[in-house]
């Protein structure tokens, strides 16, 4: 089992492997943080649209990210699909 705040170590890691904007970083949107049975759903996206609220920043196509909170495994889920059908594949 894990806890929350080490899923949000996990997402935040593995959001930002590849991304590589100079100057930004991907970050998680607490507020939208969703826990469910399975662990946590984490929406996110990149520091510089934070905190400018300029859309030219902002990511687009980015799903959430499911954590399992048995064994911390990672689930990136799109964005075509309802949640909650989605959490059903995994």
């Amino acid at each position: 089992m894990i806890t929350k705040e080490q899923a949000h170590d996990i997402v935040l890691k593995a959001i930002n492997e590849t991304y590589t904007v100079p100057d930004d970083t991907l970050i998680i949107l607490d507020d939208a943080t969703q826990e469910i049975d399975l662990g946590w759903v984490f929406s996110y996206d990149s520091k510089r649209f934070v905190k400018t609220d300029d859309f030219d920043y902002a990511l687009a196509g980015n799903g959430p990210v499911v954590v399992l909170r048995e064994n911390g495994d990672v689930y990136r889920l799109g964005t075509a699909v309802e949640l909650d059908l989605a959490l059903v594949q995994l």
